[in-house]
């Protein structure tokens, strides 16, 4: 059951980027506590989220191009020895079990009850809609399948992204297109009839040709390519 209290992660992420948003250390405190809290669920999560958030406020940091905003750093610093200091009071009482032996798993229990990808595609075998049908991966604690409601919302939250961003998604496509088909610059071809610049070529015959692999691969690299530069000069 505690693997299912994951509910404070997402505040821990709202509450830093509040924080570097706005410079409020009301937002600071607020993700540092969602953190403490989290650390306190789920001894997993312990271990695998702290590490995670570390690496989001350094992302966060290089995207805004903050790396050498040294009283971000300060305050974040402050914040990370607190919720050590109050986490680590709890992780004493449990270090102290381990180290008399009590409850250690071998190497062998903790390859068999390891995590696998596969596990997402599996439902639990007493789920009456999903059980027989997502079997892929049978195994002692291999069944992880979400269920519909999670991936839903988590569609829902793609699309609704989607839509904010289709201008400029528009725009990326509309310049890819451009630049992949040359723009109104023109090569010669066979006969002086022009072809495309990328994607086109004559064919034996003499006729302008397409080889829709290339001006499809050049299309997509292009259009994520305009698409990437227009997001990194909004966030400028």
């Amino acid at each position: 059951m505690q693997v299912l209290s994951a509910q404070w992660m997402p505040f821990v992420l709202y509450g830093f980027r509040r924080f570097l948003e706005t410079g409020r250390r009301r937002s600071l405190v607020g993700g540092s506590a969602a953190l403490v809290a989290q650390n306190l669920s789920c001894g997993y999560y312990l271990l695998f989220f702290s590490p995670f958030a570390a690496a989001y406020v350094v992302y966060e940091l290089a995207a805004r191009r903050r790396l050498r905003d040294w009283a971000t750093w300060r305050a974040f610093s402050i914040a990370a020895v607190v919720v050590g200091a109050m986490t680590l009071p709890f992780l004493l009482p449990y270090l102290s079990v381990r180290d008399s032996g009590v409850g250690v798993r071998s190497l062998g229990e903790i390859s068999m009850f390891s995590a696998d990808v596969h596990a997402f595609a599996t439902a639990p075998g007493w789920s009456w809609l999903w059980g027989e049908r997502l079997d892929t991966f049978l195994r002692p604690e291999g069944e992880a399948f979400p269920g519909l409601s999670v991936l839903g919302l988590a569609a829902v939250g793609i699309l609704a992204g989607l839509a904010g961003r289709w201008p400029s998604i528009r725009q990326a496509l509309v310049r890819g297109i451009r630049r992949s088909t040359g723009g109104n610059r023109r090569a010669p071809g066979v006969d002086g009839r022009p072809y495309l610049r990328h994607g086109h070529r004559p064919d034996d015959r003499g006729i302008p040709g397409a080889d829709p692999r290339r001006l499809g691969w050049s299309l997509g690299k292009r259009a994520a390519c305009c698409y990437a530069r227009s997001c990194w000069r909004r966030r400028l």
